[in-house]
């Protein structure tokens, strides 16, 4: 009996034995590399050190578009205010029949206006000179003033007599300057004169180129 229980415990311990969990064998796997940690800046107290905001660079910018340039305002001229354009000549008609009388007026006349551009050409050369002489005195009076006006700035007896014979002839060219007002005045009177001539003959011509075409005019009706 006592046999029988030594057998069972011994049993029993070799089955405990075997049940009990076999000790884990550790198996050092190989350790994963470590990242490296990243350097860490020092930090800075913000009263110590401004934090400087990155600047970022800006995009370029486009090119402005020219203003376009100011349109200067044109005012309209009202029509009263334009420049009259001159109005183009009638076309030439031909006269026909007695109509064609008329055109020895228009010859009569083309010869008063020749004869008056010499009237003009004749006068204008003998007035225009008359003119010139004029105009030569009263400068030539004016440089005599200049030349008295620089003398009377010095008191020697030389000036003052040079002065006087300045004043002399400074007299005398007024003179003629008031002499030549006095032709001028004739000249014009003269070329009245001759134009009252040249009215009377003008007018009888006139009157007798008339009579002639009005004449002309009935004898081709009859």
């Amino acid at each position: 009996m006592k046999y029988l229980m030594i057998s069972a415990l011994l049993l029993t311990s070799a089955a405990a034995a075997n049940a009990a969990p076999a000790p884990a064998v550790k198996t050092s796997a190989p350790a994963a590399q470590e990242t490296p940690k990243a350097v860490e800046t020092p930090k800075t107290s913000a009263a110590a050190m401004p934090t400087e905001t990155p600047k970022v660079e800006e995009p370029p910018k486009a090119p402005e578009a020219a203003a376009p340039a100011e349109t200067t305002e044109v005012k309209e001229i009202p029509a009263a205010a334009e420049a009259p354009v001159a109005a183009a000549p009638p076309a030439e008609v031909k006269p026909l029949g007695c109509v064609a009388n008329l055109t020895e007026m228009i010859s009569f006349h083309q010869a008063e206006i020749l004869n008056f551009k010499k009237i003009i050409q004749r006068w204008n050369d003998k007035v225009g000179g008359t003119m010139k002489r004029r105009q030569d005195m009263e400068k030539e009076m004016l440089d005599i003033g200049k030349q008295i006006d620089e003398l009377n700035q010095s008191d020697d007896k030389k000036s003052k007599k040079e002065i006087s014979r300045l004043q002399k002839q400074s007299g005398r060219i007024a003179k003629e300057i008031k002499a030549i007002g006095k032709e001028m005045k004739a000249q014009c009177k003269e070329l009245a004169g001759e134009l009252k001539e040249v009215s009377k003959e003008s007018q009888a011509a006139q009157k007798e180129r008339f009579q002639g075409v009005i004449k002309s005019i009935q004898e081709s009706v009859d």
